[in-house]
């Protein structure tokens, strides 16, 4: 079950990640 939990916490960390650095290429662009 924690397993589960973990892999979901590691996708919106990631999902988080790539939203964080498209809108600072979207600034810089």
């Amino acid at each position: 079950m924690w397993r589960h939990g973990f892999v979901w916490f590691i996708r919106r960390l990631g999902i988080l990640a790539v939203k964080s650095v498209n809108l600072r290429y979207a600034r810089l662009a």
